[in-house]
């Protein structure tokens, strides 16, 4: 035993010159342990021959060699540990979870691992770091050794061991029934800050002391003293990172102050170690942990303390594992403090009592996602547009074991650049920095299990937005529940501009080059609110517009002007009515006029918000444009003309028009110039197109019968032309003049022969029997007489053709062909008709006669002056044949 304590002298002073503080304890502790092995192998040898007082102190003195070496060793060492480090480190205040200042008494429980230099030297000092946790691991491991020689002392000297009760026993407090809480006094209570751990830094005065003096006077004594060398332990485990063993002597000591009555300072040393447990999913310590310190703060009487700790009794793992009638002792403390008025001023955070999910239901402009870099989140956006309802889902899940009714709940809707700003100056969110508060104020019931509520909001302002907090608010007290801090992609709503319902009509659709027209311009707001706004005309290639309400007799006609639009209400029209005057199509560019409306608009639900908040509503803006032409053809157009001559001097003269125009134009007038040829009077051949209605690509015909008249002087300096008036869908009447092309006409006319107006042509048709059989030959012969022809039909070829029905007669032989008149002004023309149908047929073969044409090849038709026939004809009906057949065999 001698050798060993030389060697272990003589090592601890090397090391000592060496300045390795971790080896020394490393060493101390592997000596008090051998030493004490050996102390107590030598007793068990002789304590069969001492008497049991002699054997509890010779116990008893090895138990306390051991323990004041320990507890020497921890004195000495105690001046390696600067104050900036180790001792800033044990007693800077952190509560594990959210809730008001007041709150943060001790050091968080959790790992303090983590230090981070901030200066050049930041490698040197994290060595200097990771060197003071090894040695503060060794130190706790010495003490920890300490303390169960202590607990054994306490079974030697003591009749009762206070720690062993505490170790195998419930507390005594636990078989108090919990008297009913009506109120919450308004006591003030000094919890709210931790005093520093007790470490001092003069290490000679630490020398000095011995922690056993006094130790055993009483039960109270050794207590304290076990208290002592337990926080010794914590102080230098919480630095090592070994958390559990720190939060179990934590817990110890404060069950010794709560035994004492000192409710105060036990809550103040469990409030940093109940959610250790948490962190190793230790539900049930984690509950225990949590129940205790509650017991306590029931006692102190502080209601914003006692409302963050019930808060968390209750969770998703909390509450399958409690039991049943501690959670609902624990629910009725909950229900009485929010009644308190002194939680008001102390907010809470994210309280795990109650869990919130936001979700935004899908809208017709779709959804998106983006990365919030900043926040190491991303954002799912969803896009409406302005006054489109926006349906925000909440799901609260109650993890109660009974039903509430909170007062309200709500949702803080922050701007996208106010809440990066905020985010990066570390402010917490308030119903002040919310661009709109969504809430639902009726008592809401909350029950057991999930719970969903939604929220309509129809935005007026463009911009984006994020869903940043939820606010429940029960009776007096207020839960926040920051998006940022939950584990779940951040809400955002991007409101888009709402698209216009305005329109704008233009009438007519098209304008007839080279007249004056009237437009009419609608606009209607829709389901818009007019805020005002102004209406642009603008002619181009040659159009010109007059200002609305202007007379067109006044002569200012410009290329553009601009008006006002008033404001309007949903659903108003605005109609404004100019004149336009186009020129003649020259086949340049397009020629029309464009209106343009540029107008601020509110969505409808403008009017039915409150004064306060028009102000704040920007107004939207739009451009309406809309475009008139002018047709690149005139609306009629002459498709083809022709004429046909019957008769002596007459003609007939067909003109076909085809319409150019998009919509129904009617007709309404029509009358015809034309030089050398007079229009018969008597029955109108086109009265039927009167008021009819003409469509794009449809054709109408014109006919007149017209007598060829002489020449005039006027007739030379006249152009043939048809002149029309034709009515729009306004009302509109247009005149428009059709030239027409009878030059071809004229030309023949002058070029052919003509037949002098004395002249007389007679026919006479004879038949070789007045009776006959149907199918049975008959002989006809035609007689023609040419008389007083003029010179230039003389030596002209006349063309003859008969034709005649085929239900009557059928004809066959010379029925057609050419007589040169030049020798001869009579000719005769046989043929044969056989009769098609019995009975008296009046109806006979006709001639018609011709001159060829030398300009043309079309023949010119030659009336006939004195046509002659026979009365009738008797048809017989064919009775009976008698034949034989024969074979040529």
């Amino acid at each position: 035993h001698v050798v060993l304590q030389y060697l272990f002298t003589r090592e601890t002073t090397l090391l000592f010159q060496l300045e390795a503080p971790t080896e020394i304890i490393r060493r101390s502790h592997a000596f008090v342990r051998t030493s004490y092995k050996m102390k107590l192998g030598r007793l068990l040898k002789i304590e069969s021959n001492l008497a049991e007082e002699h054997r509890r102190k010779e116990r008893a003195e090895t138990e306390k060699w051991a323990l004041n070496f320990c507890w020497d060793v921890k004195c000495a060492c105690d001046a390696y540990f600067s104050e900036a480090d180790m001792v800033e480190e044990m007693v800077t205040p952190r509560r594990p979870w959210g809730g008001p200042e007041e709150d943060i008494v001790a050091v968080d429980s959790g790992m303090t691992d983590d230090i981070t230099a901030n200066d050049s030297g930041a490698a040197d000092e994290s060595m200097a770091v990771h060197t003071e946790k090894d040695l503060a691991r060794n130190m706790s491991e010495l003490l920890e050794f300490a303390r169960m020689r202590l607990v054994n002392l306490g079974d030697l000297e003591l009749e009762r061991n206070p720690i062993r009760e505490l170790q195998c026993a419930l507390p005594s407090d636990m078989d108090t029934v919990w008297p009913p809480m009506e109120s919450f006094a308004a006591d003030e209570c000094n919890i709210g800050k931790a005093e520093p751990c007790d470490i001092p830094a003069n290490v000679d005065c630490i020398q000095q002391r011995s922690l056993l003096e006094g130790a055993f006077d009483s039960v109270t004594s050794y207590e304290s003293t076990y208290i002592e060398l337990a926080e010794a332990i914590t102080s230098y485990g919480r630095f090592a990172g070994r958390r559990r063993i720190a939060s179990k002597l934590d817990g110890e000591r404060a069950e010794i102050f709560m035994s004492r009555g000192d409710l105060k300072l036990a809550a103040k040393i469990l409030l940093p170690i109940v959610d250790v447990c948490s962190l190793d999913r230790w539900e049930r310590g984690h509950f225990w942990r949590l129940f205790r310190l509650a017991c306590c703060q029931r006692a102190t009487k502080n209601a914003p303390m006692y409302l963050s700790t019930l808060t968390h009794c209750f969770g998703q793992h909390l509450s399958p594992v409690a039991p049943e009638k501690t959670l609902k002792l624990l629910q009725r403390d909950l229900e009485v403090v929010v009644e308190d008025p002194s939680v008001t001023d102390f907010p809470l955070g994210i309280a795990p009592f109650l869990e919130t999910e936001l979700f935004v239901e899908p809208t017709s402009s779709g959804q998106s996602t983006m990365p919030l870099h900043y926040m190491r989140k991303k954002v799912v956006n969803t896009y409406c547009l302005v006054g489109e309802s926006a349906m925000i889902g909440l799901t609260l899940t109650s993890h109660l074991c009974e039903t509430v009714e909170v007062q309200a709940i709500r949702i803080f809707v922050v701007a996208f650049d106010q809440y990066e700003s905020l985010f990066h100056n570390k402010t917490t969110i308030t119903a002040a920095d919310a661009f709109k508060i969504l809430s639902l104020d009726a008592p809401l019931t909350v029950k057991p299990g999930p719970n969903k509520y939604t929220f309509n909001w129809h935005p007026m302002i463009t911009g984006h937005y994020i869903l940043s907090t939820v606010q429940i608010q029960w009776h007096e007290a207020c839960f926040y529940y920051d998006s940022a801090a939950l584990r779940r992609p951040l809400l955002g709503i991007n409101v888009l501009p709402s698209d216009p319902t305005q329109t704008l009509e233009l009438n007519p659709l098209f304008l007839v080059p080279g007249h004056i027209q009237q437009v009419r311009i609608t606009f209607n707001s829709g389901s818009d609110k007019i805020r005002g706004g102004s209406v642009h005309f603008l002619g181009f290639e040659g159009l010109q517009v007059l200002p609305p309400e202007t007379d067109p007799e006044t002569g200012n006609w410009s290329r553009s002007c601009e008006v006002e639009l008033p404001q309007c209400h949903p659903g108003q029209s605005v109609v404004f009515t100019t004149f336009v005057k186009s020129s003649e199509f020259t086949g340049g560019g397009e020629q029309g006029m464009q209106v343009k409306v540029a107008t601020s608009y509110c969505h409808a639900r403008y009017d039915q918000m409150s004064d306060e908040d028009k102000k704040l509503i920007p107004a939207m803006k739009t451009v309406l444009e809309a475009s008139v032409y002018t047709l690149d053809r005139p609306p009629f157009s002459v498709d083809k003309i022709s004429t046909i001559s019957h008769g002596k001097n007459r003609v007939m003269l067909n003109v076909g028009l085809h319409c150019n125009v998009p919509l129904p134009f009617i007709i309404k007038d029509w009358s015809v110039e034309l030089p050398n040829l007079l229009v018969n009077d008597g029955k109108d051949l086109n009265e039927g197109l009167f008021d009819s209605a003409v469509t794009e690509d449809e054709q109408i015909f014109f006919a007149f019968d017209c007598s060829i008249v002489k020449d005039t002087e006027d007739d030379d300096n006249t152009e043939p032309a048809l002149d029309i008036v034709i009515e729009d869908n306004f009302g509109k009447l247009l005149r428009q003049s059709l030239a027409l092309d009878l030059d071809e006409f004229y030309a023949r006319r002058r070029s052919e022969p003509q037949l002098s107006d004395d002249s007389f042509i007679t026919a006479e048709l004879t038949i070789s029997a007045e009776k006959g059989t149907i199918g049975a030959p008959i002989q006809f012969k035609y007689s023609v007489s040419l008389n007083k022809l003029s010179s230039s039909l003389i030596d002209a070829t006349l063309l003859y053709a008969v034709s005649c029905e085929e239900k009557s007669w059928i004809v066959s032989g010379r029925t057609q062909g050419k007589v040169d008149c030049s020798k001869s002004f009579t000719f005769s023309l046989e043929f044969v008709g056989i009769p098609t149908c019995p009975g008296l047929i009046k109806r006979f073969p006709e001639i018609r006669l011709s001159y060829e044409s030398d300009t043309r090849g079309i023949p010119i038709p030659v009336q006939i002056q004195e046509l002659k026939y026979p009365k009738w004809f008797t048809s017989s009906p064919f009775l009976s044949q008698i034949a034989l057949a024969c074979s040529d065999e």
